[in-house]
């Protein structure tokens, strides 16, 4: 499981980089010492850990329960940005809301990194066994802006491209909620397995989605005939 969790980890840190591809060097700078802050900010809490504690940690089911919560929230925000993207970028008359929606959503750096920055400040204690905790945080905060930065540098040189970027963003997304869902799980069922069929509970959801899907085919039509009223 801990394998899991390593390549999730991975995973959130390309994400991350690739999601800073997309905002402009000042703000790239402005997240990177964001991300510094909270290495620093986070020292007292880290010299409190144990190796013992992580691993623990990691076997707490209702912990897991909150971290599938927080990864479900940034897939789906990522993926939301990435949809927004592809009609901001290929668009070019755009609502004003559509626009905000999109800037918004790109100054969301992801959550998955905080996490990810506190394990490797703790592992970095770890290591170091002896020196100065302040030191440490400081090292490790100015390390965290100089791989912040570079990684960035080098994705958007590697992929200048944007919509391969977009598609290598919204892939990693989906890689990180399948790697959430085996890393939360913990090689246990989230409920207990059943041979009894609720039919009322399943004709209600086969209800709801042909419903909404109703909708949606009619909100689509309605809007593409807009769209060509317009341009006659």
């Amino acid at each position: 499981m801990e394998a899991v969790v390593v390549v999730l980890m991975i995973v959130a840190v390309v994400n991350f980089w690739l999601k800073l591809t997309f905002v402009k060097p000042w703000q790239v700078w402005a997240f990177a010492a964001l991300a510094a802050g909270f290495v620093y900010a986070m020292q007292p809490l880290a010299i409190m850990q144990s190796k013992t504690q992580l691993i623990d940690a990691l076997r707490n089911p209702a912990l897991m329960q909150d971290i599938a919560l927080i990864i479900s929230l940034e897939v789906v925000l990522e993926m939301a940005f990435c949809l927004w993207a592809t009609r901001y970028y290929t668009h070019d008359e755009l609502r004003p809301r559509t626009r905000w929606i999109f800037h918004l959503l790109r100054l969301f750096p992801g959550i998955l990194v905080f996490p990810v920055l506190f394990v490797v400040l703790t592992n970095v204690i770890f290591v170091l066994p002896g020196w100065n905790f302040h030191l440490i945080a400081l090292l490790v905060a100015v390390a965290v802006i100089l791989v912040t930065i570079t990684g960035e540098l080098v994705l958007r040189h590697l992929l200048p491209e944007k919509s391969l970027r977009l598609e290598l963003l919204f892939i990693g997304n989906v890689v990180v909620a399948l790697l959430g869902i085996v890393a939360t799980v913990n090689g246990r069922t989230a409920v207990e397995g059943t041979d009894k069929v609720n039919w009322l509970a399943l004709v209600g959801i086969l209800a709801i989605i042909l419903v909404f899907t109703l909708i949606g085919m009619a909100y689509y039509k309605i809007m593409l005939k807009r769209k060509r009223d317009n341009n006659q």
